[in-house]
């Protein structure tokens, strides 16, 4: 029977010792594989569901408006900083 693994085409009962259920498991690669390509089509199921269900309108980059309000964001977000000894002068130089 597919559904036991073939156990009793491989003389086993059913109940199995920690030490022969890797007869019965996934192989490493086939798993390793099938969950690293399982968040593409998630991704894509939902980013396509968003787009019927918010009806946003698709934004060529050349003219999508990125910078109007940046500014007042960025003064709130993050305050200037002062330096107060010589190491924070030299890291906010560097950074």
């Amino acid at each position: 029977m597919a559904g036991r693994c073939s156990l009793r085409a491989n003389g086993l009962s059913r109940t199995l010792s920690s030490r022969k259920l890797h007869l019965c498991r996934v192989p490493d690669k086939l798993a390793n594989t099938t969950y690293s390509y399982v968040g593409v089509p998630i991704f894509f199921v939902a980013f396509i569901f968003w787009k019927l269900f918010k009806k946003t309108k698709w934004v060529k980059p050349a003219e999508a408006d990125i910078w109007s309000g940046k500014a007042a964001i960025d003064n709130e977000v993050w305050p200037e900083q002062i330096p107060k000894n010589f190491v924070e002068k030299f890291w906010f130089w560097l950074c």
